[in-house]
């Protein structure tokens, strides 16, 4: 996973470079809780399932369809179907916008 990189800048304010750090910092215990869940194989959360596939199939990190594809794959292979899917079967899908936020 890349380090994200927030810069201190000289010419900003104590209190940006106080909201910077707190960002920082939240950034780094998302990643943590994130690192751990995915070692833990705890996929009760969206947004580690999201990671696992994003992490298993490279393929996924340029398309947001196949990444949805991919999760419905795995998390819901009993409403999702390639050769169809039932309009009724849409509205239980996972959304990919909210994959993908």
């Amino acid at each position: 996973m890349n380090d994200v990189v927030i810069e201190a800048d000289d010419n900003l304010s104590s209190e940006e470079q106080d909201r910077i750090e707190k960002k920082r910092a939240r950034l780094e215990k998302e990643k943590t809780e994130l690192l751990a869940s995915l070692a833990s194989a705890d996929y009760s959360v969206l947004k580690t399932k999201v990671a696992a596939v994003l992490n298993l199939f490279p393929h996924t990190r340029n398309s947001d369809v196949a990444l949805a594809i991919k999760y419905w794959e795995t998390f819901q292979p009993h409403i999702y179907n390639e050769n169809g899917i039932m309009p009724k079967d849409l509205f239980k899908l996972e959304r990919l916008q909210y994959m993908v936020d």
